[in-house]
């Protein structure tokens, strides 16, 4: 993600088999580079699968390096082809805008679209 200040890179791991139905639960770590100091999220993702529909829906995110307030960032992609997805993120705070998704069966690197 990229709000023209700040770029967010993340890893999205998904843990092993649905919890229900379509739903997976994972975790989400974001690092960017903010006023010259590196930082480090991680957040709670509970994620859900319909067709080719991806929701991503985090919570509790806590600073791994740096610190200050983050607040929790929410995904919802489109496949675009079997390991590319498309789609926006929002949060609370910042409203939202363009993200990206690539997948392997080893990460998914997620790419929000706006800075903190």
């Amino acid at each position: 993600m990229n709000d023209g200040e700040t770029t967010f890179r993340g890893k999205l791991q998904v843990f092993g088999q649905p919890a229900a139905g379509n739903m997976y639960i994972g975790t989400l770590d974001l690092t960017y580079t903010y006023k010259g100091q590196m930082k480090q999220v991680r957040e709670n993702a509970n994620i859900e699968v319909t067709g080719n529909q991806v929701q991503v829906i985090c919570s509790n995110p806590h600073f791994l390096r740096g610190s200050g307030s983050y607040d929790a960032d929410n995904f919802y992609f489109t496949m675009s082809s079997p390991t590319q997805f498309s789609g926006r993120s929002s949060d609370t705070s910042r409203g939202g805008g363009s993200a990206r998704m690539w997948a392997s069966t080893e990460q998914a690197i997620v790419t929000p679209p706006s800075g903190r």
